[in-house]
């Protein structure tokens, strides 16, 4: 996620839970 868009992580919200990808199957990983 992190090469993807934006760095989400600076603050704890909620709003930002939906960018995050599960590791198993994600595009950029394989």
């Amino acid at each position: 996620e992190l090469f993807e868009g934006y760095y989400f992580c600076q603050a704890q919200k909620k709003e930002y839970f939906g960018r995050a990808k599960p590791y198993d199957g994600h595009p950029t990983i394989q």
